[in-house]
């Protein structure tokens, strides 16, 4: 019997089980994996890990069973491995808009379930994973799933229902800041800046200003108040920004997330 099994090796997957490994959350030889993609999956056969056949191989052969597949797909799959099922499995999902009903409606009533949204930094260690119990998965099995994640980066719980929320706070932010980062970058290209020089600009405050706001005890308030001066540059963009609604173009976008996660999980 497998600790973990994971069915799904994309661009998120793989991560997850590269961390997990790295970070000894779990041995090699107590993984077995499934996915379409023979490439991603040699790596980590490399690393200890056990391949299986199919789905259903990894389903009735592990503790802990990682979704990682596609939404499209997630339908025809729970089906397939409903049968396999025993009642110490722990599912552990992170299908965007799929709540934990969604999975107990498709599995089973008593299916114990951690529902879980991380985001792309993973895959460079520096993740952020935000993670719900769901009963009657027990407070050790959902550590394990903490750890799973958090040897990635960090891992929060939250409640199950706010796992759709916080889809814009964590498993999409990191494309809205990169989104910003390029309106940035491409302004300062048509200053005449080089787009490396900018680039490392630009990150290397964003990274500063993260440290600023977890660490510094601080309120953001302040912390704007700190770099504006009355009259001075900083004032001078904020007040342009607002006054072309920044706030409501955010709040938009964060809602609109938020909605299609709603959508996808009908």
């Amino acid at each position: 019997m497998y600790e973990l099994g994971v069915i799904g090796l994309g661009h998120i997957g793989v991560p997850i089980v590269n961390g997990a490994l790295s970070g000894k959350a779990v041995s090699p030889d107590q993984v077995i994996l499934y996915g379409h993609h023979l490439e991603r999956l040699e790596p980590l056969l490399l690393a200890g890990a056990s391949a299986a056949k199919n789905e259903i191989e990894v389903a009735s052969s592990c503790h802990y069973l990682l979704l990682s597949v596609k939404l499209q797909s997630l339908s025809e799959l729970l089906p397939k491995i409903k049968p396999f099922l025993r009642p110490d499995h722990v599912i552990i999902s992170i299908a965007a808009g799929i709540s934990a009903r969604y999975l107990k409606n498709a599995l089973g009533e008593d299916t114990k379930i951690v529902l879980a949204m991380p985001n792309t930094p993973l895959q460079l260690g520096f993740g952020t994973t935000a993670l719900s119990r769901i009963e009657p998965a027990t407070q050790d099995e959902f550590a394990f799933a903490m750890r799973i994640f958090g040897v990635s980066g960090s891992a929060e719980e939250i409640p199950a229902e706010l796992m759709n929320e916080v889809i814009a706070l964590n498993g999409s932010s990191p494309a809205f800041f990169y989104r910003i980062t390029q309106i940035f970058a491409d302004r300062a290209s048509q200053y005449g800046f080089n787009h490396e020089t900018a680039m490392r600009l630009i990150c290397g405050s964003m990274i500063g200003a993260a440290h600023m706001m977890l660490s510094s005890g601080t309120s953001l308030d302040d912390l704007i108040q700190a770099v504006c001066s009355k009259g001075g540059t900083t004032i001078a963009g904020l007040t342009a920004m607002n006054d072309a609604h920044l706030d409501q173009a955010l709040i938009a976008g964060m809602e609109a997330c938020t909605q299609r996660a709603y959508e996808l999980g009908k």
